[in-house]
């Protein structure tokens, strides 16, 4: 006969043993500077890349706009700041 779970039912039907959940304790911290892990490289690495592709975006789309108010619609529709362009 099987088990059947119902909601906050803690009880597993895995051979009528019973699982319980653990805490999992990791220290991390808050601060993206003061954390030196690969990860945070890989993040730092992959923020400039979006911020250059983000930038070359801008001014593809302000090269291809009408007006200014056409560019800025564009962009916000991408989810590009106008800034992003004048970044170099």
């Amino acid at each position: 006969m099987a088990r059947v779970m119902l909601m906050g039912d803690t009880r597993s039907s895995v051979a009528g043993r019973r699982c319980q959940m653990t805490w999992a304790r990791h220290g991390s911290t808050t601060d993206p500077a003061a954390d030196t892990s690969y990860l945070a490289g890989v993040k730092a690495e992959e923020k400039i890349h979006r911020d250059v592709q983000e930038g070359r975006a801008a001014r593809t789309v302000a090269q291809h706009s009408s007006d200014a108010r056409e560019c800025a619609e564009l962009l916000e529709m991408l989810g590009i700041s106008v800034e992003a362009g004048r970044r170099q």
